[in-house]
């Protein structure tokens, strides 16, 4: 067998993807960018409030990189969660 086709057996029997009812690829390949984009966009339009455009996208862009951590570090919490129940 394969290196590719033990990776594949791997994830696909990891009981992580099983929840949500078997949409947690989905909320973890859709979601989180959505959710990145969100913080974005309204770290963005709030800042614009504050500051010229230059800074305004400097500091959305700081803003939504330091969210990524902590973003992930969550949904690999809740992973790993499900795969303790």
């Amino acid at each position: 067998m394969s290196r590719a086709s033990e990776i594949i057996d791997q994830v696909t029997e990891n009981p992580a993807f099983d929840g949500l009812g078997g949409y947690y690829i989905f909320f973890r390949r859709v979601m989180i960018p959505l959710l990145l984009m969100g913080i974005c966009l309204s770290s963005y339009s709030l800042m614009t409030t504050w500051f010229e455009h230059g800074i305004s996208i400097v500091a959305s862009a700081l803003l939504t990189g330091l969210s990524v951590g902590p973003i992930l570090t969550l949904e690999k919490m809740y992973g790993l969660w499900i795969k303790r129940q």
